[in-house]
């Protein structure tokens, strides 16, 4: 007995080659997801209808999660969103585009540069 304790056999020695495998292959796989991105084995977002007349409950769902994966923080009163691609998001192009183009739209409220008053005609009346 206790020559076969000393000798390690063949199957201690494969089976140490195959967790010595397994451990480098879930290791490298991990360090790869962390590089492509934080939402990377997230779920691919993407709307059916991009008119908000059409959406359905589902669609305004997804549009949510996908703003919850947004960085976006306030400066100087407008709204700025660090991400720049759709990919570092795991969200389809057009929705990304969808969501920027909103908050492209309010910081174009809150601009002060833009006077309401320049919009509105003046009309002469009586003399």
């Amino acid at each position: 007995m206790k020559t076969i304790l000393k000798k390690p056999n063949v199957t201690t020695i494969v089976a140490s080659m195959l967790l010595a495998v397994v451990i480098s292959f879930t290791t490298a796989c991990e360090t790869e997801n962390t590089t492509q991105g934080d939402y990377a084995d997230a779920e691919y977002l993407d709307l059916e209808k991009y008119h908000k007349d059409k959406m359905k409950e589902k669609d305004f769902i997804t549009m949510f999660k996908a703003i919850k994966r947004l960085e976006i923080s306030r400066v100087n009163g407008f709204y700025k969103i660090k991400e720049s691609t759709a990919e570092d998001l795991n969200i389809s192009p057009k929705l990304f585009n969808y969501i920027t183009a909103g908050f492209d739209y309010s910081n174009n409220i809150l601009n002060p540069k833009v006077s309401i008053r320049s919009k509105i005609t003046k009309l002469k009346y009586g003399n």
